[in-house]
């Protein structure tokens, strides 16, 4: 069973306040002495997993919107091996992805193989900026077919990524992104990570390199968000995956869309999710 290192304050108070609901009401509503309840929004005594979703059925919300004060942060993208994957060696757009020694980005989570990874978000209480999303490093170590070389950068199995998406929103290349690892998007919509740079300094192209990644050249790029870290062993932090229908691809998309006509001359509203 993993150790919760860390021992946030619950959001029981604020669901209930939330809910319309007296704590004395929520108290005989769940079959719990009122005392209890109070020590359950103070910290004293932990509430027990098995209450969660009957609190939660009584609020009319989720158990994790009990278990954490902080808002949800979307799920932008995914590092996968490509050993997971089977490639068609006679499609352009799969050459890059044919060596399995390396890890590829995927962010719309179209494909069927890919959907355990739609509508996920991250709970933490940890207070981040709204324009924060984060990625998930899912290399599969100990997976029978993992290249030997997975082995040195074990530490990111499992790891959340925290990114800085401001620029993606505004379609632009953040300058911190510029000579340090980031995740950008190119003018043909495939999202890249590594560190990015110019080969040239006057060359409107840009380059990335990444050990467990493709090198990537000659890349024309619509936008540029900086890495600001990793969270290492999240299951030991506190930090739990939920799913929620929060459209974190179809927002993608409508910034995407957005640009496009954009370039064409026009400006519309951005609908945010």
């Amino acid at each position: 069973m993993a150790r919760d290192l860390e021992k946030p304050e619950n959001n029981l108070e604020k669901m209930i306040e939330l809910s319309g609901m007296k704590k004395g009401e929520f108290a005989e509503a769940v079959g719990h002495a009122p005392g209890t309840i109070s020590k359950y929004i103070h910290g004293e005594i932990s509430i027990p997993t098995k209450e969660l979703s009957k609190f939660a059925k009584v609020l009319n919300c989720s158990p994790m919107q009990i278990m954490f004060k902080q808002p949800p942060m979307p799920l932008l993208a995914v590092n996968r091996a490509n050993f997971r994957y089977v490639f068609d060696p006679a499609h352009p757009a799969h050459k890059e992805f044919m060596d399995q020694s390396k890890l590829r980005v995927i962010w719309r989570f179209a494909a069927e193989y890919n959907h355990k990874y739609r509508n996920k978000v991250v709970y933490m209480d940890h207070n981040f900026d709204p324009n924060v999303m984060c990625v998930l490093w899912d290399m599969d170590v100990n997976h029978p077919d993992s290249p030997d070389g997975f082995l040195n950068y074990g530490w990111l199995d499992g790891a959340i990524e925290l990114v800085d998406f401001t620029a993606m929103i505004e379609n632009r290349i953040d300058q911190n992104a510029i000579n340090h690892y980031a995740y950008c998007m190119t003018e043909d919509n495939v999202l890249h990570y590594g560190l990015l740079y110019k080969e040239k300094p006057n060359s409107r192209t840009w380059s990335l390199h990444a050990e467990l990644f493709s090198e990537q050249h000659n890349l024309n790029l619509r936008w540029a968000c900086p890495s600001l870290g990793f969270i290492t062993r999240p299951e030991l932090r506190n930090i739990r995956f939920d799913n929620v229908e929060n459209q974190t691809s179809e927002f993608i998309n409508n910034i995407e869309k957005r640009s496009f006509v954009e370039r064409a001359g026009f400006k519309p509203k951005l609908k945010r999710y």
